[in-house]
């Protein structure tokens, strides 16, 4: 590979694609800095047989610029996903990271953690690369979005609500307590939180605030003010994380 062009790369958070003379994707990566994570397969002294294998096969380096190692992480991870390339083995198997998954085509829908994604029409968010970031992110859904949390088989038996429904943190679409288009709604909403929309949901948070004000519902500001801060509170914590 010549050293102009692993020179020319930038020194940003990315992935790079490592091809073969057929222009098939070998390799896919992730880094911090893009330049010297190249430059290190070149290093005669770190390489292993699979690592010389590798770069003898190389003949091309594309590269996709990220904002944030996150992001770098993600890209990767579905990018690996899709190509399946021959030097990659740790990404492959979908249970080595942890995920959430939202059970979409139940009529009322539930959210778990997972390392198992199968196509069983449920949605996928994630993968998160520490079981603690996403214990944060079920913290916050449990405290804001009052979703069942029992598992399906339970669900369906259930003919009294338990325990959160008495302390609101559950609608009670067991026992009848909630519809389906209520339910929905607060489906729909976490959604946009866990599919990063965060943005568009705060606004819409804010704009529920000041109308709620406007028409003296206080107790009504005062909630939907209680989950913008909650919400805003996570987002800044999961982007500070990633810095």
């Amino acid at each position: 590979m010549d050293e102009t062009i692993i020179n020319s790369l930038p020194e940003s958070s990315g992935v790079y694609t490592f091809r073969d003379k057929e222009q098939n994707i070998i390799y896919i990566g992730k880094a911090k800095n893009i330049r010297d994570r190249v430059k290190s397969y070149f290093r005669e002294s770190e390489k292993d047989p699979k690592t010389s294998r590798l770069v003898s096969n190389i003949e091309n380096i594309e590269i996709m610029l990220t904002g944030s190692e996150k992001e770098a992480f993600l890209l990767e991870n579905n990018l690996i996903k899709e190509n399946s390339p021959k030097y990659n083995v740790n990404l492959k198997d979908d249970k080595t990271y942890v995920s959430l998954k939202l059970t979409v085509k139940e009529t009322f829908p539930a959210l778990y953690i997972t390392r198992d994604i199968k196509d069983d029409g449920a949605l996928y968010f994630g993968p998160y690369p520490h079981a603690r970031d996403v214990k944060d992110v079920m913290k916050l859904v449990q405290t804001v979005y009052a979703i069942r949390r029992c598992k399906d088989t339970v669900f369906r038996k259930r003919k009294r609500a338990c325990m959160l429904f008495e302390l609101g943190k559950c609608l009670g679409p067991c026992a009848g307590h909630t519809d389906q288009q209520t339910y929905r709604k607060v489906v729909d909403e976490l959604v946009d939180l866990l599919s990063g929309k965060d943005e568009k949901l705060l606004k819409e948070l804010q704009r529920g605030i000041k109308e709620a004000s406007e028409n003296w519902k206080f107790e009504e500001a005062k909630q939907l003010k209680e989950k913008y801060l909650a919400i805003k509170g996570m987002v800044e914590k999961q982007r500070g994380s990633w810095s």
